[in-house]
């Protein structure tokens, strides 16, 4: 039978050893749902010791074409043996902007020095060095992006910016889905777009440069975007995918509306290009 020790009898111990083995990666996964990373290790590490900046998402085992280090992601505060990495906006949006990178399991690997995190004895990990980066196990996105504000318009060289929620496809952007208008419900008057052009490649930020048959149309509606507070916007679904070639969500026109942020007035004095004199039949001088 075992002998009971009491609390004012302790036994010395005679021999002890120190943890001496390293920690290591086991696995890693990533979720573009939930924009997060996690690492499991072999052992319980001291998450304040975590370097989010050691951590390089690449495309093999030894990177063959395209790599990123996280910037601005933070891991979690509570010590263990599995640490889950937020990835940030910005980290999210540009490894979402890289399609030869983590598009799905075959192109998304792992690696980091021995600073990037020690154990609870202080030991740093194994580090994995390019070419012997660990794969990451990838749920891709199922979720629809999702517009975030009108961010501005700007009705001097014709320009209008949208925000999203996560990196869109702009070489799916389809203008004809937005229509401005004076209110956010029942408008006195709405200009529908009939086309535009995408400034600037994949991205959460949009800048659509309006066609000249629309910026006419909206530069003499005397209702339509004269002022900040008569400047709203709706989008049909299609206007624009994700990368993961998910559909947009649409704003109806309705409460509360999104109105635009940033308002720049075409303030600049028409100057006259070109003129017609017809002399044969009417008479008539048409200025352009």
């Amino acid at each position: 039978d075992v002998v009971r020790v009491a609390t004012t009898s302790g036994l010395r111990v005679t021999r002890f050893t120190n943890d001496t083995d390293k920690p290591s990666l086991v696995s890693a996964s990533l979720n573009f749902n939930s924009l997060q990373l996690t690492l499991s290790f072999s052992e319980t590490v001291d998450a304040s010791t975590f370097v989010i900046s050691e951590v390089v998402l690449q495309d093999n085992q030894t990177r063959t074409v395209t790599s990123y280090s996280l910037i601005t992601s933070t891991v979690q505060s509570t010590d263990s043996s599995q640490l889950a990495v937020t990835l940030s906006t910005v980290d999210g949006n540009a490894v979402k902007r890289d399609q030869q990178l983590c598009t799905g399991t075959s192109n998304c690997h792992v690696r980091f020095s021995s600073l990037l995190v020690k154990d609870m004895s202080g030991l740093s990990v194994n580090a994995l060095a390019d070419g012997s980066a660990s794969p990451v196990t990838v749920t891709t996105d199922n979720r629809a992006p999702s517009l975030v504000s009108f961010s501005s318009i700007n009705l001097i060289p014709g320009q209008i910016v949208l925000s999203f929620d996560e990196t869109v496809n702009v070489g799916v952007f389809d203008p004809t889905k937005i229509t401005l208008q004076s209110f956010f419900e029942q408008p006195l008057s709405s200009v529908p777009l009939t086309g535009g052009t995408v400034i600037g490649g994949n991205s959460a930020s949009v800048t659509l440069q309006l066609s000249d048959s629309d910026l006419t149309v909206l530069r003499a509606d005397t209702q339509v975007c004269t002022a900040r507070t008569s400047c709203y916007i709706t989008i049909a679904t299609n206007l624009v995918r994700d990368m993961d070639s998910n559909i947009n969500n649409a704003v109806a026109s309705g409460a509360p509306g999104v109105v635009v942020l940033n308002y720049t007035k075409d303030n600049t004095t028409p100057t006259l290009s070109s003129f017609d004199l017809d002399l044969d039949s009417t008479g008539t001088l048409t200025l352009h």
